[in-house]
């Protein structure tokens, strides 16, 4: 239940995005019903594109497995992969389907509501799903050490150094 505690900083990261864009970029902001209905079902709906993403960063020939579980969607593999590499796995497909996404909403102008508002809200829906895989790079980065290969079990996960 640790991972939720990211939720705070996407909610922040949501509300200073909407600050940004009012003040300084559109001076204003517009939303539609239709649009924030949208972009929840659209951002829920790619639950598993965000598990496919976080595939196919997998290396070439690394078997790879999606399951279905009681906390939803996961992706596991046994191969083994370099730190660095497991953290791009688990932040690919927040910056495709979230960071992209947000960074194109700055800049769509107020005459388009309908699309301002499910291209926020489908961003904020991807971040907002992807708590388990910050706190997955936030261990990673704190605990595994430079040089050390990590990999999966099951649904355990642990590193080590190669010889």
């Amino acid at each position: 239940m640790e991972y939720y505690i990211a939720i705070v900083p996407i909610l922040l990261l949501g509300i200073f995005l909407l600050f940004i864009k009012s003040k300084f970029i559109t001076h204003g902001l517009i939303f539609t019903y239709f649009g924030k209905y949208l972009g929840i079902i659209l951002g829920f709906s790619s639950l598993i594109i965000h598990e496919f993403f976080h595939a196919v960063a997998y290396p070439a020939g690394a078997e790879v497995e999606i399951f279905y579980s009681n906390a939803g969607l996961g992706v596991m593999s046994t191969y083994p992969v370099p730190k660095r590499r497991y953290i791009f796995i688990a932040f690919f497909p927040s910056f495709v389907l979230g960071i992209i996404p947000f960074i194109t909403w700055l800049f769509i102008p107020l005459t388009h509501a309908t699309l301002n508002s499910v291209l926020f809200v489908f961003a904020w829906c991807n971040l907002g799903m992807s708590t388990v895989d910050f706190d997955t790079m936030v261990h990673a980065v704190m605990e595994v050490p430079k040089g050390a290969v990590i990999q999966g079990d099951g649904m355990d996960t642990y590193w080590y150094i190669p010889n």
